[in-house]
């Protein structure tokens, strides 16, 4: 999980606050269940509100991004008392003062009307068998010759290049699922 955004005028703000996600190569985090609540609150104790990946679909219906930014649901939602309420169409991660948890609350998608700077992204979990994670010689693994062409091609790819680029100026790192 990372942190991705911030207010750096010199950066622009984009017109969705996903692009401060995938502009560098990662999705708007998901979080399908209390113990997931609980592990973001103990990373961003009472820090600042942040946009996460739950979004109204084109039906009206409460979605979350998966690594290919494809939508998907879920039953599982942690709303504050009284929300949503109609706001916008996004949702941010809260942190009420008083609460012992954060909540969350619907809010504009675009960063300049909500005045929200900051999106709580992730990074594709990685395997053996991924492409995504560029890894070439993995012990105990053995890869033909074309597999490893493969891998490696992820590293030339613009997006890639891009992510890498803008890796320390744009995002603070603080955990990896």
């Amino acid at each position: 999980m990372v942190q991705a955004g911030g207010d750096e005028p010199e950066y622009g703000m984009p017109d969705n606050y996903t692009e401060f996600c995938t502009s560098n190569g990662l999705t708007p985090l998901a979080i399908l269940s209390q113990e997931e609540v609980n592990f973001v609150h103990n990373v961003y104790l009472y820090s600042s509100i942040k946009y996460i990946g739950l979004h109204q679909d084109s039906k009206g219906n409460w979605v979350w991004y998966d690594d290919n930014m494809k939508e998907f649901s879920s039953s599982y939602f942690n709303w504050a008392p009284g929300y949503p309420m109609n706001l916008g169409k996004c949702a941010v991660a809260v942190f009420p003062e008083g609460e012992s948890h954060i909540v969350w609350q619907d809010a504009d998608c675009d960063p300049q009307y909500s005045g929200y700077g900051v999106a709580l992204c992730q990074r594709g979990a990685c395997d053996a068998e991924s492409v995504a994670c560029g890894l070439v010689n993995l012990p105990n693994i053995n890869l033909t010759l074309a597999e490893k062409k493969k891998r490696m091609a992820v590293y030339k790819n613009p997006q890639m290049k891009k992510f890498h680029t803008n890796y320390k100026k744009n995002l603070k790192v603080v955990r990896k699922f």
